[in-house]
């Protein structure tokens, strides 16, 4: 791929847009506005998910990590319609429908939309989730709340300060210039040229963000790519493994209640216990009340109604376990031939982050993306069923290895039952790993993520998809998420080879994943049932 914006050679020519789709100009609007209904309802149904409905302020923290992760999804839903944007400029002949400037007026909006998001993006990153985390650090009855803030503000100040460095650094720093390679120079040169000094400070901001955010990829999505299908077909821990818990404590419960006896039995006899009898009582007290509260929550559990919904669904989680597989394959052969084909064919290698002028090796995925992208809003759909995947991985992956630090739980994520620290980190972790993944996608569909299904004519008369190859006069408009990731694998070569590299480690992680995944029996970890602290 290249970062990510090229065009697939294999693909087919394009067929006509349906005149709806070519013709209106508000349909992928009124879209958007459904997809905006469908992220807030989801980030509110994923905050609520994992928050433990007795944790203090739970309304507060509630709104806030919902705002960040409804931000985080919104901006990825837009990505379709800045694809259409592009893509209806021009007929399935390459001429143009709209003016120059009618489509710089268009582009505009789109990047001003994308921008506005980006700000948000970075206000709740370096800002709000963090002074949060810190106000519930500073929790005590016995401290009033103005006191907490001024505590929580000594805090958040440092993350302040280091994202107005990092916003000042963006605008004064220039990178490196185009390369000098006579095939690269003018095209990535003109690319440079048009960007402002606010672009480039906001720019650089985020960059820092997704260069994080790449380590969350690596380390929860593609872990959740691979296990989250296998552990869906494989039986359910969420039923089977309630009642393996329930004879581990059962058994557990009954030898407590043995060991009490015959201390009890020695007592009654007559028979003096010894110092060290008398703690082991004290000790088998305690346990034994541990383990009948965990009994009578495993009880409630195994006759609850989620219990008994999710026996009835077992069919679809099968069925849908498969899908999933199926599309991370899918995903993970695409992104495998895109990273073949950036190491072989980039012209420029390391100079330019590996990027393409022009893709030579077929992706299934861009190819599908670029087919139902002239027939709008399949594009759209599959689209925000891909990015829900994404989502839905990187969840699952969250609740099955928490939040680590180093492989140090810092964290635990467990359905209701998360503190607020522990869902401001695994929000955080969200937020990370989809601004990565914004990234990941201009790799994962270099053709549709760059110039959507535009076609321009060459010298010779010939029809050609669109590319970074294509000459200036031939009136291509890349995308505004290509034209952000390619200015920075420009300006910055070694952040565009370090998504390049680690978009590697993504492929590897998900193998190594999918094996332990097939090998090693899934069991009900101590921490779901333990009354063990959430926040480590």
């Amino acid at each position: 791929q290249s970062t990510w914006g090229l065009r697939s050679p294999f693909a087919p020519s394009p067929a006509p847009r349906s005149r709806l789709a070519m013709d209106s100009q508000i349909l992928p609007w009124v879209l958007f506005t459904v997809a905006i209904v469908a992220v807030f309802l989801l980030s509110i149904l994923f905050v609520r998910f994992l928050h433990h409905k007795l944790e203090d302020e739970y309304l507060f923290v509630t709104f806030v990590c919902g705002a960040a992760v409804f931000l985080i999804l919104l901006l990825l839903a837009v990505i379709p319609v800045d694809i259409y944007s592009v893509s209806s400029t021009r007929d399935s002949h390459g001429s143009a429908r709209l003016s120059p400037s009618a489509i710089a007026a268009r582009m505009n909006g789109v990047r001003d939309f994308y921008y506005v998001i980006f700000g948000s993006v970075l206000f709740f990153a370096f800002i709000a989730l963090p002074f949060v985390f810190f106000f519930q650090e500073e929790r005590d009855p016995d401290t009033p709340d103005c006191t907490r803030v001024f505590e929580t503000c000594k805090f958040s100040v440092v993350l302040v300060v280091v994202l107005v460095i990092l916003l000042v650094v963006g605008g004064v720093v220039t990178g490196s210039s185009a390369p000098t390679d006579p095939t690269v120079h003018d095209t990535f040169a003109a690319l440079l040229a048009t960007e402002t000094k606010g672009e480039a400070s906001l720019g650089f901001a985020v960059m820092c963000l997704a260069v994080l955010g790449a380590l969350a990829l690596v380390s929860y999505t593609a872990t959740g790519f691979a296990a989250m299908p296998i552990s869906m077909v494989k039986p359910s821990t969420m039923v089977t493994g309630l009642d393996r818990e329930d004879e581990r404590v059962t058994q557990a419960l009954l030898s407590t209640k043995d060991r009490q006896w015959e201390i009890d039995a020695k007592a009654k006899g007559g028979r003096r216990i010894t110092k060290k009898e008398a703690e082991a009582r004290k000790t088998l007290a305690r346990s034994r009340r541990q383990l009948e509260r965990r009994q009578a929550r495993v009880q409630r559990e195994k006759t609850s109604c989620w219990r008994r919904t999710l026996v009835c669904l077992r069919p679809f989680e099968v069925i849908f376990g498969v899908v999933f597989a199926i599309l991370s394959l899918f995903l993970i052969i695409a992104l495998t031939l895109s990273l073949v084909d950036r190491a072989r064919n980039s012209t420029c290698g390391y100079d330019c982050g590996f990027l393409l002028l022009r893709p030579s090796v077929p992706n299934p995925y861009d190819m599908l993306m670029v087919t139902l992208s002239r027939l709008f809003p399949l594009d759209y759909v599959f689209m925000l069923a891909t990015t829900l995947f994404v989502f839905a991985a990187t969840t699952g992956a969250l609740l099955k290895i928490h939040v680590r630090l180093a492989c140090c739980i810092v964290a635990r994520v467990r359905r209701r039952r998360t503190s607020s620290q522990g869902l401001v980190l695994a929000v955080y972790v969200m937020l990370l790993a989809l601004v990565g993944f914004m990234g990941l996608f201009c790799t994962l569909a270099p053709t549709y993520a760059s110039y959507g299904s535009q076609v321009y004519v060459d010298a010779t008369g010939a029809t050609k998809p669109c590319s970074l190859e294509a000459p200036p006069a031939a009136g291509c408009t890349m995308t505004e998420l290509a034209t952000f990731f390619t200015r920075l694998a420009i300006k910055f070569p070694a952040v565009g080879t370090y998504f390049f590299a680690m978009t590697f480690v993504f492929v590897a992680v998900y193998l190594v994943a999918l094996l332990v995944s097939f090998l090693v029996t899934e069991r009900v970890s101590n921490s779901e049932s333990s009354d063990s602290d959430d926040f480590v």
